[in-house]
């Protein structure tokens, strides 16, 4: 399931199948579980239940990979490092979307807690459209509405965005990988019809 990222040595993998893994990060401020489902190839849905301050990120990207992420905040506060000093802030209730092109690995929890939902997509993968032929939305196209320039933006308090992430962080029992994949087109189907806002950019 890391075909697009490493795991970092302070993550440890406790439980693993083909369709999801449960891992657990530990540093000396704390610790907390990433539960990652990959509904379709190539794309990784990772939900955070952080207890700690901060902690060093080893999921990284493949050099020069293709990419859009959805990071959605349910509960407290993280800020990821995007350059020495500068920091990406997401709080509760905002869905940022960006490519990670400026993704350090440095991240930061100034509550000592996040709950939150990361989505990954790698472009270069024909997951989707493999699995959903006549899925209508273009994601290449979706990365350019949204990561120009590879500026984040945030959509906050966005009731449509907020019931489709309450579903993810609560999903039915005995529903499967087919539960993740029905969400994740879903949020792009809607994201796909949502107007920019260049305020909501974040330069």
């Amino acid at each position: 399931m890391n075909s697009i990222m490493e795991l970092g040595d302070n993550i440890k993998v406790l439980a693993q199948d083909e369709s999801h893994a449960i891992l657990e990060v530990k540093d000396d401020t704390g610790d907390g579980l990433m539960t990652i489902y990959m509904p379709f190839k190539g794309i990784y849905i990772n939900i955070s239940d952080m207890h700690m301050q901060r902690c060093k990120s080893g999921f990284f990207l493949e050099e020069n990979a293709d990419v859009i992420c959805f990071d959605h905040c349910k509960e407290g506060r993280i800020e990821l490092e995007t350059s020495k000093g500068v920091y990406s802030v997401l709080q509760e209730k905002q869905l940022r979307i960006d490519d990670r092109r400026h993704h350090s690995g440095h991240v930061v929890m100034p509550l000592n807690h996040f709950h939150g939902i990361s989505i990954y997509i790698n472009l270069a993968s024909q997951g989707i459209s493999a699995v959903a032929s006549e899925f209508s939305v273009d994601i290449h196209c979706l990365k350019d509405k949204f990561c120009r320039g590879g500026e984040p933006y945030i959509l906050e308090n966005d009731p449509a965005v907020e019931e489709i992430m309450a579903c993810l962080y609560r999903p039915p029992a005995d529903f499967g990988p087919d539960y993740y994949r029905l969400k994740t087109l879903e949020l792009l189907m809607y994201l796909s019809v949502v107007e920019i806002q260049e305020k909501n950019r974040i330069g």
